[in-house]
């Protein structure tokens, strides 16, 4: 599938749902999307983002959930007016400490649950595989949801399945993480 390169000349076009698409690659040309709050490209083929997708100065709301992304691109750790990230069932295994710039963000999502969805036929295994959280995840102190279930962090169930409670799940890796008990 490809990007629909036309939608960029939209200039005051102020949401992008694209799901579902077997988009492989998101053009430059997005930047001209300059008044785009919410970008929807979830459930697509994408691995990465342009580096011009930073330009998206007001976006607020980024869903690149179940695609094939190794990391959360580059850009997106420079938007930041965002408020909401959802990157959950990809392939993620790191956070960046970057992620600390998002200052404006409310959710983080970065689960992978599965729940009702059956990837079986297409033969690739969508979770991110995070073991460990950066220090700076510390410094996003508007967040008011965190999910990171089905990531292999060494955090209890019970308190990784609290999402609403991001400084409780946030606290208690950090301590582990400074008394040098984190599992290997």
């Amino acid at each position: 599938g490809f990007f629909p390169e036309m939608v960029t000349n939209l200039h005051s076009l102020k949401e992008l749902h694209l799901v579902g698409n077997q988009i492989e690659e998101i053009p430059p040309s997005i930047a001209n999307l300059s008044s785009l709050e919410e970008l929807d490209i979830n459930a697509n083929l994408l691995s990465n983002l342009p580096s011009e997708s930073s330009k998206l100065i007001l976006l607020k709301r980024l869903d690149i959930s179940r695609n094939v992304f190794r990391e959360i691109p580059q850009s997106v750790y420079e938007l930041g007016t965002l408020e909401h990230l959802h990157a959950g069932e990809n392939h993620i295994e790191s956070i960046s400490s970057q992620v600390s710039k998002l200052k404006n963000l409310k959710v983080l999502n970065l689960g992978s649950r599965g729940i009702g969805l059956n990837y079986e036929t297409s033969g690739t295994d969508y979770a991110n595989k995070i073991s460990e959280l950066p220090v700076a995840i510390d410094k996003l102190d508007k967040l008011i949801e965190l999910d990171l279930t089905g990531n292999p962090l060494p955090i209890p169930v019970e308190i990784l399945s609290k999402t609403d409670e991001p400084q409780a799940i946030i606290k208690y890796y950090l301590t582990l993480k400074f008394l040098g008990i984190e599992q290997t």
